[in-house]
């Protein structure tokens, strides 16, 4: 596997979205792009609409909703060491944008781990 947070990791991130058919199904009815934003690091956004689903390095500006957190804390959300809402009330991890989209959208989000399951770090 890729090394966590790499531009290889971010390309296996795209290819995990883009061939899952459920997340695709799903896309059919959704406009959302997610950022993740990494303070000592890379940053980037899942995009779904339209039905397709593409996660791209970087930031943009039609992020409807973004995380922003550092490395240590990111490499322990995704091993599953901390839980993301104790590194929110931690303040380890911020919201930004509208974060009422992300219990618009509860559905999408349940399934994202399975999605990326093979790209988490050991």
């Amino acid at each position: 596997m890729a090394e966590f947070l790499s531009p290889e990791w971010i390309s296996a991130l795209d290819e995990a979205a883009t061939t899952h058919l459920g997340l695709k199904e799903v896309s059919l009815n959704k406009d959302l792009v997610l950022g993740y934003r990494i303070t000592d690091g890379p940053s980037w956004r899942l995009t779904i609409g339209n039905g397709e689903v593409r996660v791209y390095s970087g930031t943009d500006e039609a992020e409807n909703v973004w995380f922003t957190t550092d490395r240590s804390t990111a490499l322990d959300i995704a091993t599953g060491i901390t839980d993301p809402l104790e590194s929110i009330i931690a303040g380890q991890l911020e919201i930004g944008g509208d974060p009422r989209l992300l219990v618009d959208n509860h559905d999408v989000f349940k399934g994202l781990g399975d999605v990326f399951a093979s790209c988490r770090p050991d």
